[in-house]
């Protein structure tokens, strides 16, 4: 595989990280439709929820049942898809390193393994959404029931806390989504270091788009062409974002950090041959020694 169509086929981890994002906001849709369904079944009366013991102790029954929907066909499918591919981006990575040198694929292949049952496990797991969802709706729910609001309050409230505003995805597509998207790319980040490791890589090249997110550090080194030794280098900087420990090995793991709600950096640092490295860059790093 050329650096040319590698570069293409990365493009699918992106489309991967994006339609998982779409199936997390299509969940929380489901969930405050199941939510909204069972606040209309609580005690009322003149229009407004009764503060009652009955009412107060439906909330768990209620917040259960919401609980179920994680583990629902559509839930589970976009899951099995998204870990899916996982397996198409760990053979784009496998393939090109081929095409660099011979690799020992065998604790590549087990570390895909050990990423992929993670995010399985992390984004299936009820207990992964507990903190970020259902307790925030059970408060909510709480609050509403003691105020005694309005059916169409409670769950216009709630909707908030689990769907988000304009200006918010909401907790799961805007909290946990990026988290297990941040695991799949140091996976494959992971991935491609232990291989370039193995074939002693001199060469690399900083890749991805930019986004309204992109700090300094990506947008100075995107798009170009680095010694490994320039890449350690980075490791003693300081930038906004910055992992803390990053050090000359984790610096191409980690590469530009974190930013906000701990959405990791999408970039890549893709190893090259020195064949695809251009001249004048050659020259540059020559030149820095």
């Amino acid at each position: 595989m050329s650096l040319k169509a590698f570069l293409e086929a990365r493009k699918e981890a992106d489309a991967s990280a994006a339609k998982l994002l779409s199936e997390m906001e299509a969940l929380q849709g489901r969930i405050a439709e199941q939510l909204a369904d069972e606040i209309t079944k609580l005690e009322t009366v003149g229009g407004k929820i009764v503060n009652s013991t009955a009412n107060i102790t439906r909330i768990g029954a209620i917040v259960a049942l919401s609980e179920q929907l994680i583990g629902d066909e559509l839930w589970l499918t976009a899951v099995g898809d998204y870990i899916a591919s996982m397996d198409t981006v760990n053979d784009g990575v496998l393939a090109y390193m081929r095409s660099l040198g011979p690799i020992d694929e065998e604790p590549l292949l087990a570390l895909n393994r050990q990423f992929k049952t993670l995010v399985a496990n992390t984004l299936t797991n009820p207990q992964t959404y507990a903190g970020n969802v259902f307790l925030p709706v059970a408060q909510d729910l709480a609050a509403s029931i003691t105020q005694q609001a309005t059916i169409t309050e409670a769950i216009d409230s709630v909707a908030l806390v689990v769907e988000g505003s304009e200006d918010s995805l909401g907790p799961i597509a805007g909290d946990i989504g990026p988290i297990a998207i941040d695991v799949s790319k140091v996976s494959e980040r992971s991935i491609t270091q232990q291989a370039a490791d193995q074939l002693d890589v001199k060469f690399y090249f900083y890749q991805g788009s930019e986004i309204d997110t992109t700090r300094k550090f990506c947008e100075d080194r995107r798009g170009k062409y680095w010694h490994k030794k320039e890449v350690e280098a980075w490791a003693s900087l300081e930038w906004d974002g910055k992992v803390e420990g990053t050090n000359t090995k984790t610096i191409f793991i980690w590469l530009g950090g974190w930013y906000g709600k701990e959405k990791g950096c999408r970039h890549a640092l893709v190893p090259v041959a020195r064949r695809d490295v251009p001249p004048a860059d050659i020259a540059r790093m020559k030149a820095a020694g």
